[in-house]
């Protein structure tokens, strides 16, 4: 990825203003183990594969430089640093108010709070679900994952590759891309289904500067190079197996699948943030005039009347424009008096809440400035605060990244099945979760849970509903062998107790004694 000047990303920010979402691209050339029986179109191979890159490059420029546009503003590069004052006499400070960064910050991490986590659906399987998120964690798959839902905020969409790889300790690395020389293509005829992907890098080929492309299908891997608009064939590929060698015009991809995944954050890949940009701006020019106005007050214009110039004092207090000399002409009367305008504080401050109000409203983060009253009730205070916005903002993205989550366990077990690891797992068999904080009202929800088991009610639907843990399966084993190991205990300490009590004689058994 190219590093881009601040003046060049204040540039895109200015073209690509305002910011609608990022293009989803598809195709409707489909690979031969992707065709349908209907299908008619072209087939994407090496004849075919150069002219389908070349047309999804030019639809990818647009999103690449509007996510260099979105990520310059999260960083605080935003247009309030373009602001010109022409007026040597006035103030002119530039604030940047960056609730971009703040939002994204906020969002990402009220979503996934708590991580993602795997669990299996049956008992039999929770020890190969271990392992593997061993493996993943191995690779650092927390923080993989964090970098790519800060890129899915920011800019509507991350990236993750899965890669094989045959040394170290793991079988495979999982590293975050990025989206400026990364994309995803889809299907025409089914838009959530991947057709290919690729992700470009700069290179010199006989002393020529080149991109190349390493482009994915589930079956191929195909490197292609480009200067400018003009894209070659695909690079040969020497295929090697020992014995003879065969030049092939793609590589057999050995994963079996493509190991890009994208993590969108909605239908049209739209930043958590990007709809309130001008917003943003308006915040900018309020804190920076509020300011300006502050220092102009005490940078008031000096008038004097009726005094004659001094050739020194005078004339340097003119030349820093803070002072006006009327002389004494005409029977002036002495005087000096400040001219300044007035600071509106009250206007000030009903307009900066119109707008941050209008701002938290459209993002989804809650209210900071509603007054708190004694007589609110947990309901009442969400509503007027806004507090089940963001639920609502988490529970969206969260849809669309276990989607991606799911092609990145699909991917990963295809990379641990060509290596003979966890054979036997597929994906069927794992559930994918990404809880929020599970402690809230935890003191009610057990109880709630202890009535529902007290009358009869089953310990699946119990945890279900309590919703205290992702691992249902595995909280519901050991809480009913927890529970089998009491029932023993007790069973056992009984037949102890009863072996142990002497038998009280009976009234017939003491006559006969007598």
């Amino acid at each position: 990825m190219d590093e881009i000047s601040a003046s060049t990303e204040r540039m895109l920010i200015e073209v690509y203003s305002p910011f609608m979402g990022r293009t989803h691209i598809t195709t409707s050339c489909l690979p031969s183990d992707m065709q349908f029986p209907s299908y008619k179109g072209d087939t994407l191979d090496e004849t075919t594969i150069a002219r389908e890159l070349a047309r999804a490059v030019s639809l990818h420029r647009d999103s690449m430089n509007q996510f260099r546009a979105l990520r310059a503003i999260y960083k605080g590069n935003q247009s309030i640093l373009d602001r010109v004052q022409t007026d040597d006499m006035r103030s002119n400070n530039k604030i940047v108010l960056n609730y971009a960064q703040a939002f994204t910050r906020d969002i990402v991490g009220y979503t996934y709070s708590s991580g993602t986590s795997y669990s299996a659906r049956t008992p039999d399987k929770t020890d190969e679900v271990q392992e593997l998120d061993g493996i993943l964690q191995e690779q650092f798959i927390t923080a993989v994952r964090k970098a790519a839902a800060d890129d899915q905020s920011i800019g509507g969409h991350g990236y993750v590759e899965v890669l094989s790889q045959d040394d170290g300790d793991s079988p495979l690395q999982v590293v975050q891309l990025q989206p400026d020389n990364t994309e995803v293509v889809y299907s025409e005829y089914n838009p959530n289904l991947r057709v290919f992907a690729w992700n470009s890098y700069e290179a010199t080929i006989d002393n020529k500067k080149v991109t190349l492309y390493n482009v994915y299908t589930n079956k191929r891997i195909y490197t292609v190079s480009s200067t400018g608009s003009q894209f070659s064939d695909p690079l040969p590929f020497v295929l090697n197996n020992g014995v003879t060698q065969t030049v092939l015009p793609f590589q057999p991809n050995p994963m079996g699948a493509i190991p890009i995944i994208e993590y969108r954050n909605n239908q049209f890949n739209i930043g958590d943030w990007e709809c309130a940009i001008s917003l943003f701006e308006a915040l900018n020019n309020v804190a920076s005039d509020s300011v300006n106005d502050v220092e102009n007050i005490v940078k008031s214009i000096l008038c004097v009347f009726g005094v004659d110039p001094d050739s020194v004092n005078i004339d340097k207090n003119k030349k820093g424009g803070f002072m006006l000399l009327f002389p004494n002409t005409g029977g002036v009367q002495q005087d000096a008096k400040f001219i300044s305008q007035p600071l509106d504080g009250a206007s000030v401050d009903l307009l900066r809440s119109y707008l941050s109000e209008a701002m938290m409203f459209i993002t989804g983060i809650p209210s900071r400035d509603t007054g708190v009253s004694g007589s609110d009730t947990g309901v009442s205070a969400q509503a007027r605060t806004g507090a089940n916005d963001i639920e609502t903002v988490a529970a969206n993205k969260v849809m669309f990244t276990k989607m991606a989550e799911r092609q990145l366990l699909r991917t990963v077990l295809s990379v641990l099945h060509s290596k003979g690891r966890l054979t036997n797992l597929v994906s069927s068999d794992v559930d994918i979760e990404i809880p929020r904080s599970k402690l809230n009202g935890v003191q009610s929800r057990v109880q709630s849970m202890a009535q529902l088991y007290g009358i009869g009610v089953d310990p699946v639907d119990v945890a279900k509903l309590g919703d205290l843990t992702t691992d249902l399966t595995g909280f519901v084993k050991r809480w009913q062998d927890n529970l089998a190991k009491q029932t023993a205990a007790q069973t056992a300490q009984t037949v102890d107790t009863t072996a142990e009590t002497p038998v009280n004689p009976t009234t017939e058994d003491t006559a006969n004694v007598q």
